[in-house]
């Protein structure tokens, strides 16, 4: 069975880690063994530690710190951790690097796209009328998206169509290089991108709170994908 990291959430100022379970869930109804990664920096131990993993979640959380992608703070960006934003952009790089497949989840996807190169909208609210962040039970898609023919999440759901979850304010704006977008909703904004060579995947929703519906195939994915590292 793969082992399979994910990223966990802090709060600086308690100095407490923290995980939804629906994470764990994922993973193990997939059929990985899901092994939580505290914050470390040290390249060494860091490279230590992802030598024994075969795939790698990055959960959702807070907002990442726009100087990452050289743009000043702008009013509509929310709290940001430095610490992590350190952490996860290093533990990208590594896993892009030594093809570990890799899973970003909400702000996950957006890590992903700025540790390649790309850039964020720090608040998406201005330029859209749809709703991203919903009110409504996690587990209820609000949103529908349309998948990129051909792209890996058509091929993981075997359709065009997705009905799915919604939580955020930030979205990808410049993809980085070697990505593409593969998926969007009305207003255009892009919900899913991946990389054109290997197993990166970035999803704007929430898979893990649609497990009893279309979510856990996105974990069985990573899973497969995982298994051949």
């Amino acid at each position: 069975m793969p082992l399979i990291g994910i990223t966990v959430d802090s709060d600086f100022n308690h100095h407490r880690y923290s995980l939804n379970q629906a994470y764990v869930r994922g993973v193990l109804a997939a059929g990985g063994i899901p092994v939580l990664i505290p914050y470390i920096t040290d390249g060494n131990m860091l490279n230590k530690l992802l030598t024994s993993l075969n795939g790698m979640i990055l959960s959702g959380g807070g907002d990442p710190d726009p100087v990452l992608f050289n743009q000043e703070l702008l009013l509509g960006c929310g709290e940001i951790n430095p610490a992590r934003d350190e952490f996860e952009i290093m533990l990208v790089k590594h896993c892009l690097q030594h093809h570990i497949p890799i899973l970003g989840i909400c702000r996950g996807c957006q890590v992903i796209n700025i540790a390649a190169g790309g850039t964020i909208h720090q608040d998406i609210i201005p330029i859209t009328n749809l709703q991203h962040r919903q009110q409504a039970p996690r587990w209820h898609p609000t949103h529908q998206v349309k998948l990129l023919n051909n792209s890996r999440l058509e091929e993981i759901f075997k359709k065009d169509i997705l009905r799915v979850n919604s939580f955020h304010h930030q979205a990808i704006d410049q993809l980085a290089p070697g990505f593409i977008s593969i998926a969007k909703t009305s207003d255009n904004i892009i919900e899913a991108i991946e990389m054109t060579t290997g197993y990166a995947i970035g999803v704007q929703w929430h898979p893990e709170e649609l497990l009893q519906t279309n979510g856990i195939e996105i974990f069985i994915s990573l899973v497969g994908a995982a298994h051949k590292v």
